[in-house]
């Protein structure tokens, strides 16, 4: 009897220590890629500089290059570091007065000629609604002595830089703010300003500064043009979060719109039948997350393409890669 009951303790004796063994284990949370723990799933209406996907851009933002360029009774020329390349006729630049402006010029510009800078510095390029390409796409702004300059009535400037594209049918394009971040894009309509494609590069003759784009149409029958919306877990929201469709054949880059109603990330009006990557950037605390999808654009009933996306966790430097890999 001593025995039997020595041994059902035993028994029970290990029962109990498995048991608290799979207690402690269990107590263990460990979070599948794309999982967060306790994270923030509020979508927003307006967005601000101290929300996360602001956090974000402003750590993926291109800093503008700085140069100098003397503006005197000669025409002067400026090799920029961005590289664009300026020509200053005397005379062509005056202050907010319609006064000429002579001396040093602090010149500030970008060239952007890589899709993944686009999304970096949230220039989407669609123009009256529809998606354009870009044969480079540039900022040129002017000062001196920290004040704004422009150029004098009837002036216009020569811009020239190099590129791999030479698209004939080139267009400028100009660009005005619209939603938060994003620039709308409108064809040139002043007969005083030209683009010119060569062999490594396009020339424009131009009477603004700002943004301005080289583009071209991307040719789709509008009749079967399609929409997208991606699926992601609910903490990703447009308070810390962006989507971009990324196209592969043309310098195209399109945002996807984050709707606080409807919860979800999408785009409209798209050209049917193009290779594309739709690409998730998140930032969530200090963690950042990449998700990407390959996709062609074609869709089934109400031409509605939808796309589930995972993100995982990255370091800001692997997602500056990827995206300069683009």
């Amino acid at each position: 009897m001593k025995k039997n009951k020595f041994i059902i303790f035993i028994f029970t004796s290990i029962a109990l220590l498995l048991s608290a063994c799979q207690k402690e284990t269990s107590d263990v949370f460990l979070p599948d890629s794309g999982q967060l723990l306790g994270a923030d799933t509020n979508w927003v209406t307006a967005i601000n500089s101290s929300m996360p996907v602001s956090l974000l851009k402003a750590d993926l933002a291109i800093p503008t290059h700085i140069d100098t360029v003397d503006i005197n009774n000669n025409t002067s020329y400026l090799n920029a570091a961005s590289g664009l390349q300026c020509t200053f006729q005397p005379n062509c630049l005056s202050d907010s007065n319609n006064d000429p402006i002579k001396g040093n010029i602090t010149a500030e510009s970008l060239l952007l000629q890589n899709k993944g800078d686009l999304v970096r510095l949230n220039m989407s390029t669609i123009a009256n609604g529809k998606v354009i390409g870009s044969a480079g796409m540039f900022f040129i702004n002017l000062k001196k002595d920290g004040a704004g300059v422009k150029l004098s009535p009837h002036a216009k400037i020569n811009i020239q830089y190099r590129d791999t594209q030479n698209i004939p049918s080139i267009k400028l394009f100009y660009g005005t703010a619209g939603s938060p971040g994003i620039l709308n894009w409108y064809v040139n309509n002043d007969s005083v300003n030209n683009i010119t494609a060569s062999n490594n590069g396009y020339e424009i003759n131009t009477n603004r500064l700002g943004w301005i784009n080289a583009g071209y149409p991307i040719e789709a029958n509008p009749l079967e043009n399609i929409n997208i919306s991606i699926n992601l877990a609910k903490h990703f929201t447009n308070a810390n979060t962006v989507a971009w469709l990324v196209f592969k054949n043309s310098r195209s880059v399109v945002n996807l719109n984050g709707d606080p109603v409807g919860k979800k990330f999408s785009c409209t009006n798209l050209p049917h039948n193009q290779e594309a990557t739709i690409l998730v950037l998140s930032r969530q605390v200090d963690d950042y997350y990449l998700g990407s999808k390959e996709i062609i654009s074609t869709a089934g009933s109400g031409n509605l393409l939808s796309v589930a996306i995972t993100p995982v966790k990255v370091s800001l430097d692997v997602l500056k890669q990827y995206l300069n890999s683009l």
